[in-house]
């Protein structure tokens, strides 16, 4: 028998639904519609207020404690990692590697396929920072290489999803055009201030800018230009430490086009408390500051069909939020985590 979700404002990835019910049936969302015209063959659960929202999704989920992408590519580590990430609301990660070695990125994308093959949920992909690992993160990343390239592009044509974010002095715009056209999310990292360059590369494909863990305001740091072309990602440390002025990054933002939240390793990946700052610390309308977090990224990476909205036929990756906007419960295909 379905079970039907109700008693709370329902946030569907678009809009925030009143008086709604979210019926659900095995892992998968059978309906989202009027809590009014519900069948009877339903079980009920009464939320008792609060919002019911879409599994978070995360870009940029960073394991500070190296395990994840160990000397033998190991599917079992990421099935842990992204355990870990559910509990904090966060069902859909691209797990992410610091690191522009060779034989690094080649594990890692082993690890990814590992996973995405044996079905481990959660894991939408594979994110690359091209750059040298910490503890040397001040270091100026090498030029991307042919072989380079060809490892990047091969790795997108094996997952799911696959986000590279670069610094200035890695790639050329003939480079950035290879990668975008080989389907993966370009990013751009560390040392876009020149604004030619930065508009060269928007030009030949790069879709996002992202700060490094060591900027926390791209949208200052890179110099974005105003035009509505590319999405602006914020780390959910900056958000809850306030660096940089949030309320000037989102408003230079918003400026160059959609704003979305980013975990990283000094806030983990607890987005849901970065969201909830964004609504009663800066003023977002929680639809706006949900959308961040939820159905902007995963259509940014391209993992839209499965995550970041509640919508029927998709997987029963939700959330619920208490009446003040804190993380109540996490569901995981339609199983509590």
């Amino acid at each position: 028998m379905p079970t039907a979700f109700l008693g709370a404002a329902i946030f569907d990835g678009r809009s925030l639904l009143l008086d709604h019910a979210l019926l659900v049936e095995g892992q998968d969302i059978i309906d989202l519609m009027p809590a009014g015209e519900l069948p009877l063959e339903v079980e009920p659960f009464d939320l008792g207020g609060g919002t019911l929202a879409p599994g978070f999704v995360d870009l940029r989920a960073v394991d500070d404690t190296g395990a994840v992408f160990g000397a033998t590519p190991d599917g079992e580590s990421l099935r842990r990692f992204a355990d870990a990430r559910a509990r904090s609301g966060v069902t859909a990660i691209l797990p992410t590697l610091v690191s522009d070695r060779p034989a690094s990125i080649g594990r890692a994308v082993a690890t990814a396929e590992m996973a995405v093959a044996n079905g481990v949920p959660g894991i939408a992909g594979l994110h690359i920072v091209f750059a040298p690992a910490p503890p040397q993160s001040g270091a100026r990343s090498k030029p991307m290489t042919a072989a380079d390239l060809d490892q990047l592009c091969a790795a997108a044509a094996a997952l799911p999803a696959l986000m590279l974010t670069v610094a200035h002095e890695s790639v050329t715009p003939g480079e950035v055009a290879a990668l975008s056209g080989a389907g993966i999310l370009v990013s751009l990292g560390r040392g876009w201030t020149d604004a030619a360059a930065l508009r060269a590369a928007v030009a030949a494909g790069a879709r996002c800018v992202t700060p490094s863990f060591d900027v926390d305001d791209p949208a200052d740091a890179c110099g974005v230009p105003d035009d509505g072309a590319i999405a602006t990602g914020l780390s959910a440390g900056s958000v809850l430490a306030d660096h940089c002025g949030v309320a000037a990054a989102l408003t230079a933002g918003h400026r160059a086009g959609p704003v979305f939240l980013l975990g990283d390793v000094s806030a983990g990946s607890d987005l849901a408390d970065a969201a909830r700052d964004l609504i009663y610390e800066h003023g977002l309308r929680p639809a706006e500051a949900l959308t961040m977090v939820t159905s902007l990224p995963a259509a940014l990476a391209g993992v839209g069909a499965r995550h970041g909205r509640l919508a029927t036929g998709r997987m029963a990756d939700f959330l619920h939020l208490d009446a003040s906007g804190r993380l109540n419960a996490v569901w995981r295909g339609g199983v509590p985590v």
